[in-house]
């Protein structure tokens, strides 16, 4: 769809549409993104919604393995967030579940596209640059990952709040019929719960990460260049500064 032609009273209201990644700093932008289109979605698939899942423990584990060579960043003053590397394992496994979950039902409606379409954005530039993460890290590098935390933990409350939604509605129809004796809740739903719950106990004990230069570029409600539209044009993104952190952080602490 080109929007670059459309009148401005019919535009997708802000935030409904997925952003482009080009860069890692583009990260906690695109997950934060990912996480409101998942909670606004039209509709998902089930298998859709197994995949989104997925593919997004994926990128916890990419962020896992960052956190967890924290100190071979020379110099950097980044919190260390001790524990941070097993957490974001943990939760990535919880999504896992929520995939296996989604293989038990089935739906007709159309697919909403835009979450898949951000994710393969964020997939795609990590795929790139895996292997220059692999290396050396960089305390930019580093500073990035901190700050994509926070937005990467919101996928699993929104996955929640959208499959309670669509069992509501039923949108989404077991595959076999519900065999007597099983709890009121679908094992789907339950699977969402316990992710969303993860998220939340990980979220309760990180550093409020105030904004960075990584986390400074705006998102399209102030940039609507950041739409994914053709021929678009970058602008510069704003620069911040952050606020100390605490030196260690963690579970607990």
């Amino acid at each position: 769809m080109d929007l670059a032609g459309m009148d401005s009273a019919v535009r997708p209201p802000p935030g409904s549409l997925p952003i482009r990644v080009t860069t890692l700093a583009d990260l906690p932008g695109a997950l934060g993104r990912l996480a409101r289109l998942v909670a606004i979605v039209d509709h998902l698939d089930p298998r859709t919604a197994g995949r989104l899942a997925a593919e997004h423990a994926r990128t916890l584990l990419t962020l896992a393995d960052v956190m967890a060579r924290r100190d071979t960043v020379p110099g950097t003053t980044a919190p260390a967030l001790l524990g941070a590397a097993g957490e974001l394992l943990a939760h990535a496994a919880t999504l896992v579940d929520v995939q296996a979950a989604t293989r038990t039902w089935q739906s007709g409606a159309p697919d909403d596209v835009r979450p898949a379409r951000q994710l393969r954005e964020i997939r795609r530039q990590l795929g790139k640059e895996r292997p220059r993460l692999r290396r050396a890290l960089t305390d930019s590098d580093l500073r990035v990952v901190i700050a994509s935390l926070r937005p990467a933990l919101r996928l699993a409350p929104a996955m929640h709040q959208t499959v309670r939604r669509l069992l509501q509605d039923e949108a989404w129809i077991a595959k076999s019929p519900i065999r007597r004796g099983r709890p009121a809740s679908p094992d789907v739903l339950i699977a969402a719960r316990i992710a969303s719950e993860s998220a939340a106990r990980m979220t309760g004990w990180l550093p409020t990460v105030l904004r960075s230069l990584a986390e400074s570029r705006r998102t399209e409600q102030d940039m609507p260049g950041l739409l994914l539209r053709p021929g678009q044009r970058r602008r510069t993104p704003a620069t911040g500064r952050g606020e100390p952190y605490p030196a260690d952080v963690g579970p607990g602490r």
